[in-house]
C-alpha cells in the first residue's frame, strides 16, 4: 500500500488475473503502467476497486441498472464501462468519456486497493499480447524487473479474463467475452 501510494507499480493476484496496479488519480504513475506494458496510450486503462460506493466517484449517470449489475456480481469478474467522472484522468481513459470499473473477488487484492487508495489501475500485469498472467512466475519473467513488488498470491483461482460490458449506452454490449458467460448476464 506505501508503495502505491507512492506512486510505485504493484503487480498482485485478482480472481481472473494477476493486476498491474497504480494509483488511478497519479498520472506519473499511469504514464509508467503504459510503458512497463509496453501498451499504447490510445488504449485506455481498467481500474479496480475495493466497495461499490468508490464508484460514484469515478463515473457518473449511474443507472438503477448499473447498481444492480453491480450488487448482482461485484466482487468477480464483470467489468462494467460506465461514463466517467472528470476528475478521471484523461490518460487514464485515452481520452474517452468512459471508464472500465471492476471489483474483483479476491480478498489480497481487495485489502490492496482499500489499505492504498480508492482505485488502483487493473489491467494485466504482462507486456502487451503477453501470456496472461495467472502466476507470479508469469509476472516477475515479463515485468518483474521494471516495477517496485510483485506480490506471490499463488495462482489466480479463475485464471482467465473478465468479461466487459459497456453500459453507456441504452442497449448494453459485451466488449470482450471473459469468464463470466453471456447468459448469465442476460
Amino acid at each position: 500500500a506505501m508503495i502505491l501510494q507512492k506512486g510505485g507499480l504493484v503487480a498482485f493476484p485478482t480472481d481472473t488475473l494477476y493486476a498491474l496496479g497504480a494509483d488511478a488519480f497519479n498520472e506519473k504513475s499511469i504514464l509508467r503502467v503504459f510503458e512497463v506494458k509496453n501498451r499504447s496510450l490510445e488504449m485506455a486503462l481498467p481500474v479496480l476497486i475495493a466497495d461499490c460506493d468508490t464508484m460514484s466517484d469515478l463515473a457518473t449517470d449511474l443507472t438503477q441498472e448499473i447498481w444492480d449489475l453491480s450488487d448482482k456480481f461485484w466482487p468477480g469478474p464483470l467489468t462494467i464501462v460506465v461514463k466517467k467522472s472528470p476528475s478521471v484522468s484523461n490518460i487514464l481513459t485515452a481520452g474517452q468519456d468512459s471508464l472500465a470499473i471492476r471489483m474483483p473477488d479476491h480478498s489480497l487484492a481487495l485489502g490492496i486497493i482499500s489499505e492504498s487508495c480508492k482505485a488502483l489501475t487493473g489491467t494485466s500485469a504482462n507486456i502487451f499480447g503477453g501470456p496472461d498472467p495467472i502466476s507470479p512466475i508469469i509476472v516477475r519473467d515479463q515485468i518483474g524487473d521494471k516495477i517496485e513488488m510483485v506480490i506471490d498470491g499463488g495462482t489466480c483461482p479463475i485464471g482467465g479474463a473478465s468479461t466487459i460490458l459497456d453500459l453507456t449506452s441504452e442497449c448494453p454490449i459485451i466488449l470482450r467475452q471473459g469468464v463470466l458467460p453471456s447468459s448469465d448476464l442476460k
